[in-house]
C-alpha cells in the first residue's frame, strides 16, 4: 500500500480522511510501525482508499463489461478468415507457377 500511495501521491492525511480513521493509525501502518494490532475492518477501509474497491481488476479484459473480450473474439475470427484467404492465394500462385 505504501508503494501505491507513493505512486499516486496520496498523503497520509488524505488517506485518513477518506478512510475515516485517525492520522496516527495511517502513519503507523504506512511506517510499518504497528506495536498494537489493527482491526481488520480499519485496515480494509485504508486498503479501499489506497488500492481501490475489489471490483476493479488489473486485467484489461475485465473492463468495459466484456467489450474487450468481444473485440478479441472478433479479431481472432478475422485472423482465421485471413489465414484461409492466404492459403487460397498461395494455391492460386502455385497453380500459375506450375
Amino acid at each position: 500500500m505504501r508503494d501505491v500511495s507513493d505512486v499516486f501521491r496520496l498523503s497520509n492525511a488524505y488517506i485518513a480522511s477518506k478512510a475515516e480513521v485517525s492520522d496516527k493509525t495511517v502513519d503507523r501502518i504506512m511506517a510499518v510501525n504497528c506495536d498494537q494490532d489493527i482491526m481488520r475492518s480499519t485496515a480494509r477501509r485504508i486498503e479501499l482508499v489506497v488500492l481501490g474497491p475489489v471490483s476493479k481488476h488489473i486485467c484489461d479484459m475485465d473492463y468495459n463489461g466484456g467489450a474487450t473480450e468481444d473485440r478479441i473474439n472478433t479479431l481472432l475470427a478475422e485472423n482465421e478468415h485471413l489465414k484461409k484467404e492466404n492459403a487460397r492465394y498461395a494455391k492460386i500462385i502455385d497453380k500459375y507457377l506450375d
